[in-house]
């Protein structure tokens, strides 16, 4: 398939470096009540702006933070994910009675939030007032808009954040702190043209890093996004590090296996994996 990509401008696709990952927000909110009286759904949702999803994403960049919290619900640049954990837990009626969860998870970039990222205060915990209020408005929006589409299908959640029990908002500033990415990227590096140039995905993005011997890359990096990208990436650097040709090998719970002279430099030895 020729696919003509000059249509978008986006540098982040033409230059020749790799670069950080998206970045997001995630929203979570604990209500009152049962899922069953909630009518909370057993499925996920994905709400999108419109279905020119390219443009939707160069507009989310070309906004600041201030522009951004001046948007109405409905324009909110960004796909929302909505999950709802409590449905996925068998006990969780048991266990949290009268307890509802739901998590809100979309796209917001890095330059929004930047100017907080050496503003931490540890005597308060906080980034300061600014940040909080941009937490608290982006809060509203994005719940006011998920309220409005999945109470379509009959759910009955609060369409004000008001109304629930608990709610709180993680920024890439947290992504940055809690996984120590670069720029609050949780998927690590973007997955973009130049990732998957031959020269960067077959030679360069590989559990063996030659400028460093003993090195290993593993997760994501080595792969590609996801839980799936990330165990695999783990799979292939465990196969380089042991110096096996099959990897489907490690998948058994225990084995035993013998490295010959010609997998390995070192001498034979016996490996279990678990």
């Amino acid at each position: 398939i020729d696919l003509d990509l000059s249509q978008y401008n986006h540098d982040i696709v033409f230059d020749k470096k790799l670069h950080s990952g998206s970045t997001g927000l995630n929203l979570f909110v604990g209500l009152q009540g049962t899922a069953d009286e909630l009518n909370i759904p057993s499925c996920h949702y994905w709400i999108h702006p419109d279905q020119d999803l390219d443009w939707t994403a160069d507009v989310g960049r070309s906004l600041t933070l201030n522009e951004a919290l001046e948007l109405e619900p409905e324009e909110w640049p960004g796909p929302l994910f909505v999950g709802f954990p409590c449905r996925k837990d068998q006990a969780w009626s048991e266990n949290h009675p009268n307890q509802v969860t739901v998590e809100v998870l979309t796209w917001s970039p890095w330059h929004w939030w930047e100017e907080f990222e050496n503003a931490f205060d540890k005597k308060s915990q906080s980034h300061g007032v600014k940040y909080e209020q941009a937490k608290e408005t982006i809060s509203k929006k994005i719940w006011a808009r998920v309220a409005e589409v999945v109470n379509q299908s009959g759910a009955k959640l609060p369409r004000t954040l008001e109304k629930a029990d608990y709610h709180d908002m993680g920024t890439p500033l947290s992504y940055a702190h809690f996984l120590n990415a670069d720029g609050g990227s949780f998927y690590a590096l973007d997955h973009d043209r130049q990732r998957f140039l031959p020269k960067n995905y077959y030679l360069r993005l590989r559990p063996e890093i030659p400028e460093v011997p003993g090195l290993y890359l593993t997760g994501s990096d080595a792969m590609t996004l996801g839980f799936v990208g990330a165990m695999s990436g783990g799979l292939i650097c465990a196969q380089q590090v042991l110096g096996i040709h099959d990897p489907m090998m490690l998948l058994r719970k225990t084995v035993e296996y013998k490295i010959s002279d010609d997998e390995r430099s070192a001498p034979d030895a016996v490996y279990t994996a678990v």
